[in-house]
């Protein structure tokens, strides 16, 4: 069930209905919550239902267990059997995961090593057909019930004894499918308060979620127009002036495809009385590497950091091995995006940046007042290395990835003309002024100055509605849906 889709909307209105009715109940208002998300999720293939009760089921026994064993008065059984417990919901999540999502990523790997040794098998045709569906969202919510028991092995989080309460959290159908990943530490207990929604809160849900939409329907949608057009026949476009034009307006469409379903996200909780922490903080405006990740994708890049990244040494062992823990988290970061040798690259490529920042100290240099002209290079080179990056993210083979690079840097004119439905130019001046507008509103004081908007603003809300409906683009999936 889409979110840009009237399914959803008709499914919406159904739940905000009764969730009026049941909102100061607690056991009600998690069996809503449990059986909407069920719904929801099971609109794509009911059979994965299963999937993620199972994994949420595991993992809610051995938080319990884990509880009982700290309990025990045997030191042996405190120190031992927890560790134990952590490792097989680790082993459990990562285990499904890896069936459905890296099987025949591994398989084909498998089956080329083989080969060098004269052993000629195909492994991927053996995978049952099962398993090359990828059930949608499943590298979201198995890394939340992953913090689950690793917040509870770290004792910062006491275990719910009730599994509906803890399959309430984890299937919260408005981030379940594309995130952003919501800790239990920060949700679990909040979801046995009774919500309190004020007309203010619901007045700047509202405007999250029009935001939210007009990011998806008018500015991703849109420039996913310009972007197929290019990639649906690569090798035609060999234009310098093309290739840069179609990898801006991917930036465009991925930032404004997760941002704008975050902000839905985020919108649709308020309206339920809880809060999302923010997942995006105009990453295109970062000075650095260092910066963009603390800008894109928050909840994710927080998770690796705290379940990757500080775990293996973070930065307490020297250049050498901080530099070796942070490529290392990117190339498991990659590997989370795709099972695919294009997402490990790209990020390897993030992890390497990040490393020769470190080494040249960029992150402390920044930190320093410098001139205007200095943080604007700054911030124009970083563009650039992520939109370098971004081409390893979209392009499916090394052909593509080849000829990109080829035609983007040999400075060349047009040999075919390039002539999408839409334009890109328009596109790339609203996203502009979109941004500029959002980052000025973040000032208080020069808010302030503009007192006139905020009397207008329900107008400025009405008006994008209205190009949402008028100028929405074809409607399309959302890109971190396939993660």
């Amino acid at each position: 069930m889409l979110f840009n889709s009237l399914t959803f909307l008709v499914f919406l209105a159904v739940f905000m209905g009764l969730w009026r009715l049941v909102k100061d109940r607690t056991p009600l208002r998690l069996l809503l919550i449990l059986i909407s998300s069920a719904v929801f999720y099971g609109w794509w293939d009911w059979r994965f239902l299963f999937l993620i009760f199972f994994t949420g089921s595991v993992d809610f026994l051995l938080a319990i267990f884990m509880q009982k064993a700290y309990a025990s008065p045997a030191d042996r059984v405190r120190r031992i059997v927890p560790k134990l417990l952590v490792f097989l919901s680790v082993f459990s999540g990562i285990g499904v995961l890896s069936i459905f999502k890296y099987s025949t990523f591994f398989a084909k790997i498998l089956s080329t090593a083989l080969a060098w040794v004269g052993i000629n098998i195909d492994l991927a045709q053996h995978i049952p057909e099962f398993c090359l569906i990828l059930p949608v969202g499943i590298s979201f919510y198995t890394f939340q019930s992953l913090s689950y028991t690793i917040d509870v092995y770290r004792q910062k989080l006491a275990p719910t004894r009730s599994w509906v309460h803890y399959m309430a959290y984890l299937m919260l159908f408005p981030q379940l499918v594309a995130g952003p990943i919501v800790r239990a530490v920060d949700l679990l207990p909040k979801l046995l308060l009774n919500p309190v929604v004020s007309s203010t809160v619901r007045y700047n849900a509202l405007k999250l979620i029009v935001l939210g939409f007009f990011k998806k329907c008018v500015l991703a949608d849109n420039a996913a127009n310009i972007v197929d057009t290019a990639f649906t026949n690569t090798q035609v476009y060999t234009g310098s002036v093309t290739w840069l034009l179609v990898m801006v307006m991917f930036s465009i469409q991925i930032y404004c495809d997760f941002s704008g379903y975050s902000d839905i996200a985020r919108g649709i909780i308020k309206f339920m009385g809880y809060r999302f922490n923010q997942n995006f903080n105009h990453p295109y405006a970062a000075c650095g590497l260092q910066d963009f990740w603390s800008r894109w994708h928050i909840s994710l890049s927080s998770w690796f950091r705290d379940y990757v990244y500080i775990p293996l040494g973070g930065n307490r062992h020297g250049k050498l091995r901080t530099g070796f823990n942070l490529f290392f988290t990117f190339l498991i970061s990659g590997l989370w995006h795709g099972a695919a040798i294009n997402f490990v690259i790209w990020g390897a490529y993030h992890g390497l940046l990040q490393c020769v920042e470190k080494i040249i100290g960029l992150p402390q240099y920044l930190k320093t007042r410098r001139p205007w002209y200095i943080v604007a290079f700054i911030m124009l080179l970083t563009q650039l290395e992520v939109l370098i990056g971004w081409i390893f993210f979209r392009a499916e083979t090394y052909a593509e990835t080849r000829h990109i690079f080829k035609s983007l840097f040999s400075f060349a004119g047009e040999s075919t003309e390039f002539d999408p439905a839409v334009k890109p130019e328009p596109l790339l001046i609203v996203f502009l002024l979109m941004e500029l507008f959002l980052i000025c509103k973040l000032d208080r004081k020069l808010l302030h100055r503009f007192a006139v908007y905020r009397k207008l603003e329900p107008v400025f809300v009405g008006l994008l509605i209205v190009i949402i409906i008028f100028y929405r683009g074809a409607g399309h999936g959302f890109i971190y849906f396939q993660f």
